[in-house]
């Protein structure tokens, strides 16, 4: 099998900020922003929202960085209302909601991050955050289909902690948040499995650490295990705390040896204090899970090696959350895996679409074609062999032309070659 390969790209993990809750709010907040609509800019919004007990005259508040927006006079929002500026007001999606929509806004929610300012007309701030598109901040927000929805308005907003990506692709413009009340803290700051790179005579064991600050009161690994024909297990094992430290605590769980090729993904759930529970990563997330790959090095082969994971649901989430992924084997490098990636069917053969910060080779975009495609391509079946041919050709007059390479797939448990 051949694939060719288009560009893009962005980031991934990170590092734990502490916090402070904000004071009791006496005022609307910034509760929800949708800066990277997967289709287009003009289904971008803010929103505004009222969470005390009377209605708020809002005449002349102005967004003074990030979109440029003065709210007209006479606007009120009232108890526990929402109101909306957006880009575009005569978008489709705000047929329903015309006495709720404002704009259109200048300026524009840069898909990178960027600072909202909101000031009212006595020039008191209202809200000021810089929002970013990577870890720690919610990444499903950042051109997956989600927006990036508020917890709580009592969490100061320029806070990650008191965002997540929305459970519903689109958010919930003028309507209550889908992750409302979900608990704020704890989140995984940081995984280890040893050994890193397990074969199938090594048992593993999981380091996860969690910002919790002592609100956690157990922890359960939450484990499923792949083959490319399907899932082939799944389990929960206690986790047993191993450090706790001022604002992180270190939980540490191990499983048995696995067969070789097995793609194994996990999760965890924490269980607080308070007695609410929560399942990490966030479900909205694009890789809602960790994993890792069990492999022998038994395939000997002079091509690189796709092993294909179809979407299906997982059961590390308790929603019906869909995910695919990719394990790829390099000729001369280690196992790299690609948990997350899409997997889509095109005209004559596949696409794999590669999560942010996480690119094939620099790629965010792979076409697998395969060696007899189905019938309809222009030039037969000696297509990708033509092709293959004659852009190496180009290449090798220095005429710019997209990369191409044989590989090796395994999908469904069968392999190209």
């Amino acid at each position: 099998m051949r694939f060719g390969l288009s560009r893009s790209a962005v980031l991934f993990y990170g590092v734990f900020l502490s916090c402070l809750a904000a004071d009791a709010v006496d005022d609307i907040v910034i509760n929800e922003i949708y800066y990277h609509a997967p289709d287009t800019e003009t289904a971008e919004f803010v929103e505004l929202y009222n969470p005390t007990a009377a209605a708020i005259d809002i005449s002349g508040y102005t967004f003074v960085a990030g979109i440029f927006y003065t709210i007209p006079a006479g606007t009120t929002i009232p108890a526990g209302g929402y109101l909306l500026v957006v880009s575009d007001p005569t978008h489709r999606k705000w047929s329903t909601l015309r006495n709720l929509v404002w704009g259109p806004y200048n300026g524009g929610l840069s898909n990178r991050g960027e600072l909202i300012l909101l000031r009212a007309p006595d020039g008191r701030t209202i809200e000021e955050f810089t929002y970013h598109e990577s870890h720690p901040w919610p990444k499903g927000a950042d051109g997956y289909g989600a927006s990036l929805e508020r917890i709580s308005p009592d969490i100061a907003s320029d806070d990650y902690h008191a965002w997540r990506a929305s459970l519903s692709s689109g958010g919930t413009p003028g309507q209550r948040n889908s992750v409302a009340d979900i608990p704020p803290y704890p989140t995984i700051v940081e995984s280890h499995i040893s050994p890193a790179l397990p074969r199938s005579t090594d048992r593993v064991t999981f380091d996860l650490v969690f910002d919790d600050s002592g609100l956690i009161n157990q922890v359960e690994l939450r484990v499923e295990r792949l083959t490319t024909t399907g899932r082939i297990g799944f389990e929960t094992i206690p986790m047993t705390l191993v450090r706790r430290e001022e604002l992180n605590s270190t939980y540490r769980a191990s499983i048995p040896a696995q067969n070789s090729q097995t793609l194994v993904r996990f999760g965890a759930k924490a269980t607080l204090t308070d007695g609410r529970s929560v399942v990490l990563p966030h479900a909205a997330e694009p890789c809602p899970f960790l994993s890792y790959f069990v492999y022998n090095e038994e395939i000997s082969s002079l091509l690189p090696i796709f092993w294909i994971f179809r979407e299906r649901v997982t059961e590390i989430q308790t929603g019906s959350v869909r995910a695919a992924g990719v394990v790829v084997k390099p000729v001369t490098e280690s196992i790299r895996v690609f948990d997350g990636a899409k997997f889509e069917t095109s005209r004559n053969g596949h696409k794999i679409r590669f999560l942010k910060g996480e690119e094939y080779r620099g790629d965010r975009t792979v076409n697998l074609i395969p060696e007899s495609p189905v019938e309809g391509t222009s030039s037969g079946p000696q297509a990708p062999f033509v092709e293959h041919l004659s852009l190496q050709l180009f290449r090798e007059f220095g005429i710019l032309t997209p990369r191409c390479d044989w590989i090796r797939v395994i999908d469904q448990g069968v392999q190209t070659q």
